[in-house]
């Protein structure tokens, strides 16, 4: 299990988890910063990233058991949904094209995943399948990275109040 790429793919899951955290976590909060829009339209921006992920993980199956370079999927993919971010990130959009970068992006994050998982199951030892996932805690979606993102994500952007602004359920990690 300590191979080169299983260990490159837990860094590369890692990354991807922190990315995550960071959109569903400070996108309510930064949306209304940078467009001066309610924290209710933030959350609605949100959702229809959320909800695209959700559309975008059935193409996402076909095109993994359909396509021979699964990589270049997921370089594609987090490609695009790198560029919308970014663009989302200048502040310089119009409504209606933040909600179609949202889209864009979440359709992205939904179209990945099988590609990512196959990758995962192509490089993974042998031995290792047959028993059990090489990610186990991965397929969590990395439960201590989202609170230990939510903490950082607040020192960096200056809030004092990060315990007693988080969910319980992190301060359960604190402890």
């Amino acid at each position: 299990m300590l191979t080169r790429p299983m260990i490159l793919f837990f860094l590369f899951y890692v990354a991807v988890s922190a990315a995550g955290t960071g959109v569903t976590t400070f996108s309510i909060v930064a949306f209304p910063l940078l467009y001066h829009v309610t924290a209710s339209l933030a959350g609605t921006l949100l959702t229809v990233f959320l909800v695209a992920a959700i559309f975008g993980s059935l193409p996402g199956g076909w095109l993994a058991d359909h396509a021979r370079r699964e990589n270049l999927i997921l370089a594609t993919c987090f490609l695009v949904m790198a560029l919308a971010l970014i663009a989302i990130g200048t502040g310089g959009l119009s409504l209606w094209l933040i909600f179609a970068a949202m889209i864009v992006a979440g359709l992205m994050r939904g179209l990945y995943n099988a590609s990512r998982d196959i990758l995962v199951r192509r490089v993974a030892p042998g031995v290792a399948l047959g028993r059990r996932s090489p990610f186990s805690p991965l397929a969590t979606r990395l439960d201590s990275v989202p609170p230990r993102c939510y903490l950082a994500g607040n020192w960096i952007t200056g809030q004092p109040r990060a315990f007693s602004t988080s969910p319980p359920s992190l301060l359960s990690w604190q402890s």
